[in-house]
């Protein structure tokens, strides 16, 4: 697979290439999902190269464990609801044995458009310095009023998990998520750390990520700029 690249000066033509398919695993936490989940993702499964689902479920349907057990997906079984942060770690945990350098860290409500992981993927491409740990999208509630797209980028301070592009080395490098937080402020504190080991959190505003309403009005406290 080839990296993305994208021209840095004109004058020089020199490029920055970008994290390939090949180095991205989706990672997706399951909890009594409804059928929408298949879906879901099949929105970005033709993104990454790899998907994981990690199933803090008390059990699954039969329809969905079907559909899940096709070859595309990696299940993990938590055996039962053992929150969001231990799922989160099994996850990435899961993809940096498969020698993924990168995760899409998705909800189970959450749909990708079709370019989402191409959009994130280029903005890594001119990161010459390897500071950004996560890539953050912009978040649309599906039935909505569609947000209007920017094209800059912001640097956060926090950003919801769902949709971002996670690089594995920072995550092994501040330990993972604390799964002693249950699943409040999971991400906050996450984010936190990350911030304060030196790396960065940015935002693409045009790359967007599609959510069903029941975790929206979580947005405007999780999604802050430094500006």
């Amino acid at each position: 697979m080839i990296s993305v690249g994208i021209r840095l000066d004109p004058q020089k033509d020199v490029f920055v290439s970008a994290p390939a398919r090949t180095d991205i695993a989706a990672v997706v936490v399951l909890y009594n999902p409804s059928e929408n989940l298949l879906s879901n993702i099949d929105s970005y499964s033709d993104q990454v190269d790899a998907v994981i689902a990690v199933d803090n479920s008390d059990s699954l349907s039969r329809s969905i464990l079907s559909r899940l057990d096709d070859g595309r997906v990696t299940l993990i079984p938590m055996g039962g609801n053992s929150g969001i942060a231990r799922a989160l770690n099994a996850g990435c945990q899961r993809a940096i044995e498969l020698g993924y350098k990168w995760v899409l860290t998705m909800d189970q409500d959450s749909t990708a458009t079709p370019d989402l992981v191409c959009a994130l993927t280029e903005v890594l491409a001119t990161d010459q310095r390897n500071e950004i740990a996560i890539v953050a999208p912009a978040w649309e509630q599906v039935g909505g009023a569609p947000i209007l797209r920017f094209s800059d980028l912001l640097d956060l301070d926090y950003a919801m998990t769902s949709g971002n592009l996670l690089r594995l080395d920072a995550f092994k490098g501040i330990g993972g998520f604390r799964d002693d937080f249950f699943i409040d402020h999971v991400d906050n504190e996450f984010c936190l750390r990350v911030r304060r080991s030196g790396w960065r959190i940015v935002q693409r505003r045009d790359a967007i990520l599609l959510h069903r309403q029941g975790d929206m009005g979580r947005v405007d406290s999780r999604f802050r700029s430094t500006r």
